[in-house]
């Protein structure tokens, strides 16, 4: 409990420090993010023989990729309900998919490098977690709850498996 206690307190609020505007994408970035927890983890009494999902399904844990995940679906729902600043991103509501967030197309005569910027960036990134979501999350009330929407979210999350690239 102890261990559980000092991440969450003591880790994760460095780990997940403005995860929304930057959230890497390049693989061997990930692995750095997720190393602490996975070392962290592996030390607490009973885990030691546990793989990493295996001891995050057991804690009760997210995995770093997927904390990220959710604080960008926090923050769209907050930009949807006109909390924060809209940093450009605009959905729509149709009767057969509900509320989707608009993906501006990538134009193609940019170098390669601002187009990998440009597929990475909040903006994009967004729009395809938020889209992936089901129907129902994405459709809750503008006048949700925070709270409401932390405990729908993590109703679904907890079903989807939690298993990071390492």
């Amino acid at each position: 409990e102890v261990m559980i206690i000092l991440l969450r307190s003591l880790i994760f609020p460095i780990l997940d420090y403005s995860c929304v505007v930057w959230n890497p994408h390049l693989q061997q970035d990930k692995v750095l993010l997720e190393s602490p927890q996975r070392l962290l983890t592996s030390k607490i009494e009973g885990m030691e023989s546990l793989d990493y999902h295996q001891r995050l399904q057991q804690l009760q844990l997210y995995s770093a990729e997927r904390r990220r995940d959710r604080y960008i679906i926090l923050y769209v729902f907050k930009i949807i309900q006109g909390r924060v600043p809209n940093p450009g991103i605009s959905y729509k509501y149709s009767p057969r998919r509900g509320k989707v967030i608009i993906t501006p197309p990538v134009k193609s005569s940019r170098s390669s490098a601002a187009e990998t910027l440009y597929h990475n960036s909040f903006n994009r990134r967004a729009s395809r977690v938020f889209n992936a979501l089901p129907k129902d999350i994405r459709n809750l009330p503008n006048d949700s709850t925070p709270e409401l929407l932390k405990k729908t979210l993590d109703r679904f999350l907890s079903k989807v498996p939690d298993e990071p690239r390492l």
